[in-house]
């Protein structure tokens, strides 16, 4: 009971950060369009057919904010509630597992360090796939089924729910399908070799099940699938891969990850991570190190982000765990609880500092080394909908309700811009190709400049009329810089006003 209410009031907390300024930052691409795909999943009732390139990342959370939508006070409320409910989900099923491999205390102790990880809040506070968290709860619960007492292992309803929550969290995520074989071996290897065929032949057919679940385009649509499969490990050919094993296109270093645990993870994680890599006779690293593979496939991947490391980091908090655990039988000469409670509170405190600096706006930063930052742009990975509102608050401040905003854009930055100015209270608003089709360059009021073409010095050629509209004396000046972490992300401009 004890250790059910200890539980219950870490869930508690966990939601406090996940929860607090919801709506902050702005939505990211992949989260505006995550959301524009559920919309057309609610209304027109054909989810095989998204609007963006989140093809295989499955349909069930689209289902679950279709039924929740009535709810929302604001589009992006709800999408984010159900990453924070399946992080929440995520810290008590990395008690279950930890339960399973260390002392209870310890258990306790890696579920509070993914509770506050920054890391982790970030995930669980960014819709749909783009924090890779909904894969996560699913891939524990096969993890820790397959770690049952051998005699009930080898029954076939642990095969059928190993395989039907593996085969669910690869139809929430691709990132998940390299666990897959990782889970089916590890259960294997814990059975005996007459129960191999049965077991691998119940685990197959539960793991398409969950697929099928997940994802009906692996069944409806069976070669369109295959296509964006291929599309994304194309790197047989010499093309760029999105996924596993993709040549190089960002031209970040091998060493990423690496530097990445080591900027994103607070410091005495870090270190018991390298004292988790010299201890010995530890069955929770016995576990978790052989689960951790198909991060050297992320090495390679033709694109990187901090954030497809997210399902690896309940892993990563059993292992420190782990370490600590170690650390203080070790110290059974001189006080082990004194060295336990002195190292649970040093690194719990260290998880909340930099939680309480880093929120609401986690990860959203590049990651800088020496004189380089890495980041998912060559400026801070900033989210882009937090810049489209800032631009927009600018303009709402100085403007006029009749007034027009005109973007310069990123590909899919327009839509925002409507989402956002539709908020604002603005009445009309443009994009740069409208002016060539019915809007008039005079007629326009404000410009709002992306950071991608502010980068470029012929960024604005694309579309002349914009160009000789910016570059028209005493027509334009400058209103604000949008920035973020020094870097400029937006520029504003407005009409020059008349001269009285």
């Amino acid at each position: 009971m004890r250790r059910a209410a200890l539980l219950v009031g870490l869930l508690a907390l966990a939601a406090i950060p996940r929860l607090l300024h919801l709506d902050q930052p702005g939505l990211t691409y992949d989260e505006f369009y995550d959301i524009e795909d559920s919309r057309r999943f609610c209304e027109l009732g054909r989810p095989l057919q998204p609007i963006s390139d989140g093809f295989l990342n499955g349909q069930a959370p689209f289902f679950l904010a279709c039924l929740l939508e009535p709810l929302a006070t604001q589009p992006e409320s709800v999408p984010r509630a159900l990453s924070v409910l399946a992080g929440l989900l995520s810290v008590a099923l990395t008690y279950g597992l930890a339960r399973r491999l260390l002392p209870s205390s310890w258990a306790l102790l890696a579920a509070a360090m993914l509770a506050f990880s920054p890391w982790f809040v970030a995930a669980s506070r960014l819709a749909f796939s783009h924090g890779h968290v909904f894969a996560v709860p699913w891939l524990l619960l096969s993890l820790r089924a397959t770690l049952s007492a051998r005699h009930r292992l080898a029954r076939p309803t642990l095969a059928l729910l190993v395989g039907a929550t593996a085969g669910f969290a690869v139809g929430n995520d691709l990132l998940a399908a390299p666990w897959t074989l990782t889970v089916l071996l590890l259960a294997l290897r814990r059975l005996s070799r007459t129960q191999w065929a049965r077991w691998t032949a119940c685990f197959v057919g539960a793991w398409l099940l969950g697929l099928t679940l997940a994802s009906p385009m692996y069944v409806v649509q069976p070669l369109r699938a295959i296509q964006d499969v291929l599309a994304r490990i194309a790197w047989w050919d010499g093309q760029t891969g999105h996924l596993w094993l993709g040549v190089e296109q960002q031209h970040l270093p091998l060493y990423y990850y690496p530097l990445v645990l080591v900027v994103r993870l607070s410091p005495p994680v870090v270190l018991l991570l390298v004292v988790a890599a010299f201890v010995r006779r530890s069955l929770a690293l016995r576990v978790a190190w052989p689960c951790l593979w198909p991060v050297l496939l992320l090495t390679f991947k033709g694109w990187k982000s901090p954030f497809y490391l997210t399902p690896f980091l309940p892993l990563i908090f059993i292992m420190s765990a782990a370490a600590l655990h170690r650390l203080a039988r070790a110290g059974a000469a001189w006080r082990p609880r004194t060295v336990a409670r002195l190292g649970t509170a040093t690194v719990i405190a260290a998880q909340l500092a930099l939680l309480l600096d880093s929120h609401p706006d986690h990860l959203m930063t590049g990651i800088r080394y020496g004189e380089r930052t890495y980041g998912d742009f060559a400026g801070p990975a900033v989210s882009h909908g937090q810049w489209v509102r800032a631009a927009l608050e600018h303009v709402r401040r100085d403007a006029r309700r009749d007034d027009s905003v005109v973007l310069v854009p990123l590909g899919y930055a327009p839509r925002q811009i409507d989402h956002y100015a539709s908020r604002l209270g603005l009445l009309e608003v443009h994009s740069a190709d409208r002016l060539r089709h019915g809007v008039h360059p005079r007629q326009v009021e404000y410009v709002v400049v992306s950071h991608d073409v502010l980068a470029h010095a012929d960024g604005l050629r694309f579309n002349q009329a914009l160009l000789r509209l910016l570059t028209t004396p005493g027509l334009f000046e400058p209103l604000a810089t949008v920035r973020s972490a020094g870097f400029p992300m937006a520029r504003v401009w407005r009409r020059t006003p008349p001269r009285s």
